[in-house]
C-alpha cells in the first residue's frame, strides 16, 4: 500500500512531463535539429550514465548509493530542462525537440542502461541486496506513464509559435492550454515527490550530515557532465546556443524517478540514505545549471545579448530574433571560408 502512494505521484510527474511535449512538432521540424539531437541523445544516454558508472568505480559506492545514482544518470529531465532554456534564453527550440527524442527513447534505453550498468557496477553481488522487483515495478510505471503522456500529447495537437519579441506570451489554443495543465501537473507532482525524498532523508539519514565523498561523488556527474557535453557539442559544430542545449540536456536529470526507486527498493535506514541521493543532485543540477548558463550568457553564447539587462532577458522572447542573428552569423562565416582569394602573380608582359 505504501508502494502505491510512492507510485501514483510518480506516475503523474512522468504523465505530466511527457503529455506536454509536442511529438507532432518535433516530427516537422526534425532534420532542422538532427544533429544536435543526436548530439545531445549520445550525452544523455551514453555519456552520464558512464559517468556515473565511473564515480560507482572510483568512490567504491555501496548499492544504497550507487545503484540509485546509477537511476539517477540513466533518467532524462523531461521538460524541465525545456524551462531552462526557455528562462535564460538557450536554444528551446532544439530542447523541445531533444525532450520530445528522448522521452520515447526512455521506453527502451532507460531499463537498458539501469541493466548494463548496476550489473557492471555490482555484478550478481548486487542480487543480494536490492530488491528487484521494486525498481521493474518502478520502471514500468515509468513506461506505462511515458506511452499514456506521449499518446495524451498527440491527441491534443501542435503547439503555437511564441509571439515575436514581445515578453514571454503564447497564443491560447486548446492544445497549448492542454499541454500547459499537463506539464503543471507533472512539476507539482516533482515538488511532491521532493518533499517526500526530504522527510524520508531527514528522518534517519539527513542529506546535509553524510561525509564529504557523498557530496563530490553525486555532484560529479552533472559537473563533469556539463564540461564534456558542451566540448562534444562544440566538436559537432553546433551553435554556441545550441551548445548550452546539449549541455542543459545531458546534465538535468529526473530525480522523482530515482526517489521511488530508492523508496521501492530499500527499507528503513538504507531507503534514508538511498534518497538523499536524488535529493542532492537535484539541488547540484538547478544550481550549477543555473550558474552555467548565466556564465554563457554573459559570454554571448546564448540568444540573448550579454549586454542586456537581467530583466529583458528573464521576461521577454528572444528566441526568434536570436536564432536569425546567430543563423545569419554561420551564413557569413561560412560564405567568407569559401571564398578562395586567388594571390597568384599575374604572368609577365613578354
Amino acid at each position: 500500500m505504501q508502494q502505491i502512494a510512492y507510485f501514483v505521484p510518480l506516475f503523474l510527474l512522468v504523465f505530466g512531463l511527457s503529455a506536454s511535449v509536442d511529438v507532432r512538432q518535433a516530427w516537422v521540424e526534425r532534420k532542422r535539429f538532427g544533429r544536435g539531437v543526436v548530439c545531445g541523445l549520445l550525452c544523455q544516454f551514453v555519456l552520464l550514465p558512464f559517468l556515473g558508472f565511473c564515480v560507482v568505480k572510483i568512490f567504491d559506492l555501496g548499492e544504497v548509493y550507487g545503484v540509485t545514482l546509477l537511476v539517477v544518470t540513466s533518467s532524462p529531465g523531461g521538460s524541465y530542462s525545456n524551462w531552462w532554456c526557455s528562462l535564460l534564453n538557450a536554444d528551446l527550440a532544439l530542447s523541445v525537440a531533444m525532450t520530445t527524442a528522448s522521452t520515447i527513447l526512455s521506453l527502451g534505453l532507460l531499463p537498458l542502461n539501469l541493466i548494463i550498468w548496476v550489473t557492471a557496477a555490482y555484478g550478481t553481488r548486487a542480487d543480494r541486496h536490492l530488491r528487484w522487483s521494486g525498481l521493474f515495478l518502478s520502471i514500468g510505471v515509468v513506461l506505462a506513464a511515458i506511452l499514456l503522456g506521449l499518446a495524451a500529447g498527440v491527441a491534443f495537437g501542435s503547439a503555437e509559435e511564441p509571439v515575436g519579441d514581445a515578453p514571454r506570451k503564447q497564443k491560447s489554443s486548446k492544445g497549448t492550454k492542454a499541454r500547459a495543465f499537463f506539464n503543471a501537473l507533472g512539476q507539482l507532482s516533482g515538488v511532491a515527490l521532493i518533499a517526500v525524498a526530504f522527510l524520508v532523508s531527514s528522518r534517519d539519514e539527513p542529506v546535509w550530515d553524510k561525509h564529504a565523498g557523498f557530496y563530490v561523488a553525486v555532484a560529479l556527474p552533472c559537473l563533469v557532465g556539463l564540461a564534456l557535453s558542451t566540448v562534444l557539442a562544440a566538436a559537432a559544430s553546433l551553435t554556441k546556443p545550441a551548445r548550452a542545449t546539449v549541455a542543459v540536456e545531458c546534465a538535468y536529470q529526473n530525480p522523482g524517478i530515482a526517489t521511488v526507486v530508492a523508496l521501492s527498493m530499500f527499507d528503513g535506514d538504507k531507503a534514508s540514505r538511498a534518497v538523499g541521493v536524488p535529493l542532492y543532485y537535484g539541488f547540484i543540477e538547478a544550481v550549477f545549471i543555473g550558474l552555467y548558463l548565466v556564465g554563457m550568457w554573459k559570454a554571448g553564447w546564448l540568444l540573448a545579448p550579454p549586454d542586456a539587462s537581467v530583466h529583458s532577458v528573464l521576461l521577454w522572447n528572444w528566441q526568434e530574433k536570436g536564432r536569425e542573428e546567430v543563423e545569419g552569423d554561420a551564413e557569413s562565416a561560412a560564405t567568407e571560408s569559401a571564398v578562395v582569394v586567388d594571390e597568384t602573380p599575374p604572368p609577365s608582359s613578354r
